[in-house]
């Protein structure tokens, strides 16, 4: 952390901006309208970012000016400006400057909201650094975020949404808008539960930790994602490794209690158990084919959103099922990169509309009804969506900032410290899942703060993290 000596000027501003890098963790993620939800869902988080950004630069601006002793320590001092610059340029060149300043309606991420992520990533990274007690209360204030959605998610799992009424969908979004948006939020926060039960330094605490992994989970599985499952379970899977590689059997047994309970989540799930058991009426499909937001489906076709887990995963390889329609979209967005190469499109403007001019394509759709003006705005791949938006600059400084994070926090991970383990694990996770579905706005503000906690705890002079038998 940046920090003055006891008692200086500097402790205010510096204490409110590790207060509000906690509790916006937290808020974020939850924040909606209940009066007006699927129309100001956006809004509400935007602004939110917005505001959190700005005063993170404030109190950051505000501290230094009272303390000019303090070193800032900024180890991304050039690539957080470079990629800023590369996208300022982006958005000055873009077709719809601004679209790509402010953001779209309907996702809102142009310049100014991802500045505001850079933001709050490099303050969590250094006022975190060497502060143990906000370290705690930073991740508990994630996982209660993450434990409101999950809880969400299953009141609407069962049916009894009192909010949205499901707006026309069977897989749950809780506060997300979307169900892949939430599924790749709540795979961030298993991890960093997970790494939190492995850690805990007491009995009792590791078995919660454990329980609310697993509660967790059932939120991400409800939702249907066939990435974010994979993409958990490889999280996982890196999080044990440290722990075979760097701990002993007492951690090592914890560790398995985590992927047992996941795995018996998983199966009950599969096999639509209990827990897991519901019945959807033919009312309720019948709403959701009307909904003139989705693909009218073929006559007597299953809608996707109703499909159950085996079915989803054979839905992915099937002729008009989720590769085939994102390689079309794929092909799209290269074509457009094409046209912009080297400064991309702009932040935010991504559009296909399908070309059923197109042999290939029109396959895809035949028999299904497109409403008006129906498009992609999202290209489904988080890489390709940067070079389509910044072109090959952009890409270059986006990579280059994602390393600059993870490479610490992955080194920190390979040392044994299971708190920078979670974190790694967490964002590697959604980077994953993002390249087959977009991100949102409140799960990418948890992925910018999660890549700064864990370069936080890569350049704590704290111990690291040795989990007690």
């Amino acid at each position: 952390m940046i920090t003055g000596t006891p008692g200086s000027r500097s402790d205010l501003p510096s204490a409110a901006l590790r207060w509000l890098l906690v509790v916006s963790i937290a808020l974020i993620p939850l924040l909606f309208d209940p009066l007006e939800p699927g129309r100001t869902l956006v809004v509400a988080k935007r602004n939110a970012v917005w505001a959190v950004g700005g005063l993170a630069a404030l109190l950051s601006t505000l501290r230094w000016m009272l303390d000019r002793r303090l070193s800032p320590r900024m180890d991304l001092r050039i690539t957080l400006p470079a990629l800023a610059a590369v996208l300022g340029l982006a958005t000055w060149h873009a077709a719809n400057p601004h679209i790509s300043f402010w953001g779209g309606r309907y996702r809102g991420e142009g310049l100014v909201t991802l500045v505001c992520y850079l933001v709050v990533a490099v303050a969590t990274a250094h006022e975190l650094r060497d502060a143990p007690g906000f370290q705690r209360a930073w991740r508990g204030a994630l996982l209660v975020g993450a434990a409101g959605n999950a809880l969400y998610a299953l009141v609407q799992f069962s049916g009894l949404d009192p909010v949205w009424g499901f707006y026309g969908y069977l897989r749950p979004f809780a506060m997300q808008g979307n169900a892949a948006f939430l599924a790749g939020y709540l795979g961030m926060a298993v991890m960093v539960a997970a790494s939190g039960a492995v850690a805990a330094g007491s009995r009792a605490a590791r078995a919660g930790m454990v329980l609310l992994a697993g509660f967790l989970f059932v939120g991400l599985l409800v939702t249907g994602s066939r990435a974010a499952w994979v993409a958990s379970w490889l999280g996982i899977a890196l999080l044990a490794a440290v722990v075979l590689a760097r701990h002993g059997a007492p951690q090592r047994r914890w560790a398995a209690a985590v992927g047992a309970v996941m795995l018996g989540l998983t199966v009950l799930y599969t096999a639509q158990a209990w827990p897991f058991a519901r019945t959807i009426d033919e009312k309720v499909l019948a709403r959701v084919a009307a909904d003139g937001q989705t693909l009218r489906r073929v006559p007597g076709e299953v809608h996707p959103d109703a499909r159950g887990p085996a079915q989803r995963l054979a839905m992915t390889l099937e002729h008009g099922g989720g590769m085939a329609v994102r390689l079309t979209v794929w092909r799209g967005a290269v074509a457009g990169w094409m046209r912009r190469p080297w400064l991309g499109q702009g932040l935010d403007s991504f559009r296909y509309f399908p070309n059923l001019r197109d042999q290939r394509e029109a396959r895809l759709y035949a028999g299904r009804t497109l409403p008006a003006m129906f498009h992609y705005d999202r290209v489904h791949n988080e890489l390709l969506e940067m070079a389509v938006a910044a072109g090959i600059l952009g890409l270059a400084a986006y990579l280059w900032v994602l390393a600059a994070f993870l490479v610490p926090s992955l080194r920190a991970a390979a040392g044994g410290d299971l708190l920078a383990a979670g974190a790694a694990a967490g964002a590697l996770s959604y980077l994953l899942a993002l390249q087959v579905q977009p991100g949102f706005l409140g799960s990418s503000f948890v992925f910018w703060s999660l890549l700064g906690f864990g370069a936080a705890r890569a350049r704590s002079s704290a111990p690291v993290i040795q989990a007690e038998p």
